[in-house]
């Protein structure tokens, strides 16, 4: 059925109509339909479709395998990105991690403490508007760019997120904290550095 192919489709990262015919004949199928109907009947694997693996090694090659969201190298590229046209003047790194956060690995256990900081990440993902980012370097570290006009409003929530999954009991719950340093961009900045 086609909701069979639009679901295969999705999964090989073709999400467009221009990208469900390429049919560049790398998988051996004179057409991506047909490599979708293989799949799908089982004579074949998205690893074997160029455009699914090119794809897919740029996803690991720029986001976190943890929490889905962009690593460092991306943060780099985005203030490169920000340098060269200009637009550094009214925005604010800010580079922040958990404060502590070996004691909630050490109460809940490790599953679990990825699970915080998966949940941790989806909502200050969602604190933030179209042109601000967030950024994961690993572990308990984050990077953000925000507005400056945000950027108070950014720390204080935050600060004081309650997030499900540590609740210790009835209402209780236990709150994470950060630690950060801000950065007020001027424009003026040359280098990254």
């Amino acid at each position: 059925p086609e909701r069979t192919y639009d679901e295969i489709f999705t999964a090989m990262h073709k999400t467009t109509p221009e990208s469900r015919h390429i049919d560049c004949q790398q998988c051996g199928y004179s057409s991506c339909r047909q490599m979708a109907e293989a799949i799908a009947k089982g004579y074949n694997q998205l690893s074997n479709c160029v455009y699914y693996e090119h794809v897919e090694n740029m996803r690991l090659i720029t986001t976190n395998p943890l929490t889905g969201l962009q690593n460092t190298g991306m943060f780099h590229r985005k203030l490169g990105e920000m340098l060269q046209t200009g637009n550094l003047a009214g925005y604010s790194v800010i580079y922040f991690n958990i404060r502590n956060f070996v004691l909630v690995n050490k109460r809940f256990g490790f599953s679990r403490g990825s699970e915080v900081i998966i949940e941790f990440s989806r909502m200050l993902s969602g604190m933030c508007d179209q042109t601000e980012s967030l950024f994961h370097a690993g572990g308990d570290t984050f990077f953000a760019v925000v507005r400056n006009e945000h950027v108070d409003r950014f720390l204080y929530d935050m600060n004081h997120l309650k997030l499900p999954l540590l609740r210790t009991g009835n209402d209780d719950y236990l709150y994470l904290s950060t630690r950060c340093g801000v950065y007020r961009m001027t424009g003026a900045e040359k280098t990254l550095e």
